[in-house]
């Protein structure tokens, strides 16, 4: 080895060596004895890291059994890290948690007396907090359709009725009902679904009813209506435009309207148009300034044929309304 060669070559021989020749020099002029020292003590230490490594490898060459389990132990640890997808760091973790749910295995039939209690603790919880969601619920409801209803009437839907339905469910995450919300638009007619009677503007219009009163307390950032004057003209329509001006308070409102009753409510007016160029029809949207929103009015009010009274009416409306 390196430290204690059989030959001259060996760190500790050449240090002896040197010390040796230190000595030497030492007897002839003083100055050279702490080197002579220092030499010394250097091979000593050197000698004894030689020995002990020397032990260290006797004592590996005399346990080639050690070293066939720690060569199993490493291939273990590669194949368990390459099954479980985790670094070796990770495999004591995920050791104690496999012996957890294997306690919890073995013991099942001890513990299954235990679990079908708490389960039906919890069942019985759940029934009972469901049975108060429910009552909860169904005076919410009718406290809803009610001033839903109100603000129908006031949109020019006076015959209108709201019925809260409840459908009573399996128990789940929302408790144990089905609401739906049953419509009749004109006297005599039965409740029914909205979806199956109610026309567009009808829609429109429950929605714009439904998002007043929940104005406060919807987190909706944008509302877009269309066809909400359908039907409708005269003071129904600044009605419609009063509630739509009330809603946009809470959240932007976006209205496609044919009434200038509702169009000069708006805080911005765009005016759509569909042209065909080279054969392909394309939605043109023009935002009007206050020259452009009076004429745009005008036209509503007057037709083609825009006149001076339409013009007048459309300024006053919009002066009305501080636009």
């Amino acid at each position: 080895m390196y430290l204690d060669g059989e030959d001259a070559d060996g760190g500790c021989e050449a240090i002896d060596n040197a010390a040796t020749a230190m000595q030497n020099a030492a007897s002839y002029d003083t100055r050279y004895e702490q080197l002579s020292d220092s030499l010394t003590d250097i091979y000593y230490n050197l000698r004894d890291c030689s020995e002990s490594i020397a032990d260290a490898i006797e004592d590996l060459e005399s346990d080639p059994q050690r070293l066939e389990e720690i060569e199993e132990r490493l291939d273990l640890l590669g194949r368990l890290t390459r099954k479980y997808n985790c670094s070796a760091d990770e495999l004591p973790a995920l050791a104690e948690k496999m012996q957890t749910r294997l306690e919890e295995l073995l013991s099942f039939d001890q513990n299954r007396d235990r679990l079908v209690s708490e389960c039906e603790q919890a069942k019985n919880k759940a029934e009972e907090l469901a049975k108060k969601l429910s009552a909860h619920r169904k005076r919410i409801a009718e406290q809803f359709a009610k001033k839903v209803k109100a603000e129908m009437s006031f949109l020019n839907m006076p015959n209108v009725e709201l019925i809260p339905a409840f459908e009573q469910i399996p128990l789940g995450s929302k408790g144990t009902d089905r609401v739906e919300l049953l419509i009749s638009a004109n006297p005599g007619e039965a409740p029914r679904p909205v979806a199956k009677i109610a026309s567009g503007g009808e829609l429109s219009r429950m929605m714009l009813a439904i998002k007043t009163v929940l104005a406060a307390t919807d987190d909706v950032d944008t509302l877009i209506f269309d066809e909400v004057d359908t039907g409708i003209s005269g003071s129904a329509a600044e009605k419609v435009g009063l509630k739509l001006w009330e809603v946009s308070k809470q959240c932007q409102v976006l209205c496609v309207t044919h009434q200038a009753q509702i169009a000069a409510l708006a805080d911005h007016h765009y005016l759509i148009r569909k042209q065909v160029e080279q054969g392909r029809t394309f939605t043109d949207v023009t935002p009007l300034d206050h020259g452009s929103r009076v004429r745009e009015l005008a036209r509503i009010i007057g037709g083609v044929n825009i006149t001076q009274a339409a013009i007048t009416h459309a300024e006053d409306m919009l002066a009305a309304y501080n636009h």
